[in-house]
């Protein structure tokens, strides 16, 4: 594995505001700028397309693209060549044979706005810190090591989506969590490796831009999304961000001031809405959007303290775990309820989390 490390990913030019080719397709054979003409005689040149501010801060967004995986990459031949100055030798026969059966296996299938994908089932795969901007085109999902998944989502947030799921397959890593509102998504994959997508919260987005070139310890551990800029981010030396309403800060205050970090937190279908699962499995929620049928089956438990996690979404939906793995949901759409159905018949549901107008990302095995 350390001598015959993967190549450099490929930086596509999808991820490239301006190529070399659409400069030279704009200059004229003495050197100077070339016009289209359209219409009424309109021109259009490469420094138009930079004029805006909009757009520059777009093509800022692509660079930064770009230079993320790069660096990324730089790390991971650093690290590959200093193993390799500390353990010289031919690399052994056991060790090629290793490396032959440690690709990642995606298998995609979509069937109108569903989508599914195979995660990687590699168990001995050994990861590092590496950080990844999956920036400007991608969004939501949700994932358990060797779990595959089902979810539904906007057109072109689907096509985003499975970009970033190829992008993290390429680089062989296991997604560990995902979290999505339906417009924006973070994944969390290897070890301490973390994507998201520009249509996240963005005080959230500036938060992760900053851990590019962070330990491990500033990396996230959890992630939870809400819709109105709400988010929750916990991170593996114990801290947490977070935005939500102000009986929130209170309950997360107090609760971090234990050096605990919660189990999970939801938000609801309104701003004053949320579920927090603790450490220990105890729990507290509060708002006006709380559905009744969470309560009564909270209730119907004897409000036991052996809760996993709970997902709400913005439509009422809501989804249990407790400890001993049994779960609970309700408030779904015909279709996801078909959906978990089929899933059921031959497989274990591990998670499902919700986002906006019926979107939704279920992570399962199958026997």
């Amino acid at each position: 594995l350390l001598r015959y490390p993967e190549g450099p990913a490929e930086i596509t030019e999808a991820l490239i505001g301006v190529t070399d080719e659409d400069i030279q397709n704009n200059m004229s054979k003495d050197g100077q700028p070339m016009s289209s003409k359209s219409g009424a005689g309109s021109k259009i040149s490469v420094d138009a397309r930079l004029s805006s501010p909009q757009t520059v801060q777009k093509e800022l967004e692509l660079a930064d693209v770009g230079l993320c995986i790069l660096q990324g990459e730089r790390e991971k031949l650093q690290k590959h060549l200093q193993c390799l100055e500390e353990s010289p030798g031919t690399p052994s026969t056991q060790n090629m044979n290793n490396k032959a059966g440690t690709g990642a296996q995606t298998r995609a299938s979509k069937q109108g706005g569903t989508h599914k994908l195979k995660g990687q089932r590699d168990t001995d795969f050994e990861e590092e810190d590496d950080p990844y901007d999956a920036a400007s085109t991608l969004s939501s999902g949700s994932s358990v090591h060797g779990s595959e998944f089902q979810f539904k989502l906007p057109a072109d947030v689907m096509k985003q989506v499975d970009q970033c799921l190829r992008d993290i397959a390429k680089m062989e890593k296991i997604v560990k969590g995902v979290a999505t509102n339906g417009k924006g998504t973070v994944f969390l994959y290897g070890n301490g490796g973390v994507a998201y997508t520009p249509s996240i919260p963005k005080a959230l987005y500036h938060k992760l831009r900053q851990l590019r070139s962070s330990s491990y310890a500033s990396r996230p551990c959890f992630v939870a999304l809400g819709t109105r800029d709400r988010y929750f981010v916990a991170f593996n030396d114990g801290s947490a961000d977070w935005k939500g309403p102000s009986a929130l800060d209170k309950i997360l205050k107090k609760s971090l001031a234990s050096a605990k970090l919660p189990r999970s937190v939801a938000f609801g279908s309104t701003y004053d809405t949320f579920f927090i699962v603790f450490h220990d499995g105890s729990w507290q929620y509060q708002g006006r959007g709380i559905p009744e049928s969470l309560e009564e089956k909270l209730a119907s438990r004897d409000d036991r303290a052996d809760l996993v996690t709970v997902n709400l979404g913005p439509s009422g939906e809501w989804f249990l775990k407790a400890e001993n793995g049994r779960m609970w949901w309700s408030g779904i759409t015909e279709e996801l309820d078909s959906v978990l159905g089929q899933i059921l018949n031959d497989g274990y549901l591990h998670n499902m989390d919700f986002g906006e107008n019926g979107s939704y990302f279920v992570s399962y095995d199958q026997e």
